[in-house]
């Protein structure tokens, strides 16, 4: 939440994950408050699934409140995972 990734972020998320899969993803929706948002997130990772290609991206800049979710995030599975253990938090 308050990520702010728009539908072409979540594209070339979901082409980065089949990469990394082999190109094996499934998508699942959990739900969310504003659903013409979903709709057009899932529309951009179905299309990108079946081949298409990204969109681009508009110059963006991260916000606090990502970071805060990613050095949140990593601080608690650093316990599992040696290679997220590190000095400086991401900024």
């Amino acid at each position: 939440g308050l990520c702010d990734v728009t539908p072409e972020g979540f594209a070339h998320l979901t082409h980065m994950l089949m990469s990394l899969a082999g190109g094996k993803v499934i998508l699942v929706l959990e739900g969310g408050y504003n659903l013409t948002s979903v709709a057009e997130s899932l529309c951009s990772c179905v299309t990108t699934l079946l081949g298409d290609p990204c969109p681009l991206l508009e110059p963006y800049s991260v916000s606090d409140s990502a970071l805060d979710s990613i050095n949140s995030t990593v601080r608690v599975h650093s316990q599992y995972w040696r290679n997220l253990k590190q000095d400086d938090p991401v900024n």
